[in-house]
């Protein structure tokens, strides 16, 4: 992933957008052992902090900055108020275009999004091996819900680079 260089000939084309919130474009299934997908991050979007439950998860900035915010995995048990223990954040990071991030639930659990207010990004997605649900995070309560992984588009099917020549 390090070595490919951003160019958006490649995904122009796959790129999916709304006002609502960042899409989810899966590109390659990779035989069960990893998915490959595209996201596209409107201005100001983000994702809810969370985990990537046994995986490990890729992540090269394709265009534009998106900002990773790292926390701490929550541990209900040493919270000292029934209400729950606000999210202790142990990190953060900007990624422009070409950076490469990972991450495992062994690093923390995280929030990825764009901060702009005027440019939008998209950043390229592996993880291996695949997951059909995460679990997010609350941020004042670290309160953990298990939510569905979906797609916005689907181009699994079409011809991946492994298999063409052009």
């Amino acid at each position: 992933m390090s070595r490919y260089k951003s160019d958006p000939q490649d995904w122009k084309d796959m790129e999916k957008w709304s006002d609502i919130k960042y899409t989810r474009t899966l590109l390659d299934k990779g035989n069960g052992h990893y998915n490959l997908m595209i996201l596209c991050w409107n201005v100001g979007q983000e994702s809810p902090i969370h985990n990537h439950p046994n995986s490990h998860c890729f992540m090269k900035t394709l265009e534009g900055v998106v900002h990773e915010e790292l926390y701490r995995k929550p541990d209900m048990t040493s919270c000292q108020c029934s209400c729950g223990c606000k999210m202790e954040k142990i990190g953060d990071r900007d990624y422009s275009v070409n950076d490469v991030a990972l991450i495992t639930d062994k690093d923390g659990v995280h929030r990825v999004g764009n901060r702009s207010h005027v440019d939008r990004a998209v950043t390229l997605h592996l993880y291996s091996p695949p997951f059909t649900t995460c679990h997010k995070y609350d941020d004042d309560t670290s309160k953990e819900t298990e939510v569905p992984m979906g797609f916005d588009q689907d181009f699994s099917g079409r011809c991946c680079s492994t298999t063409c020549s052009s």
